[in-house]
């Protein structure tokens, strides 16, 4: 998993966002994945919402 491009998608989108990552649990079976993204953050305003005129 690439927090670097998640982040690049992300960060136009948002304020305050931070990318983390939560490793795969290696007590479980090995489902094939790397674990998983972890994402905060403020969902940006938006210059054409009725909401901020």
């Amino acid at each position: 998993m690439d927090t670097d491009v998640i982040a690049e998608v992300f960060t136009p989108l948002t304020d305050r966002l931070t990318v983390g990552r939560v490793p795969s649990d290696p007590t479980l079976p090995d489902y094939g994945d790397s674990g998983r993204g972890l994402l905060t953050g403020v969902a940006a305003a938006r210059a054409d919402s009725a909401e901020f005129q």
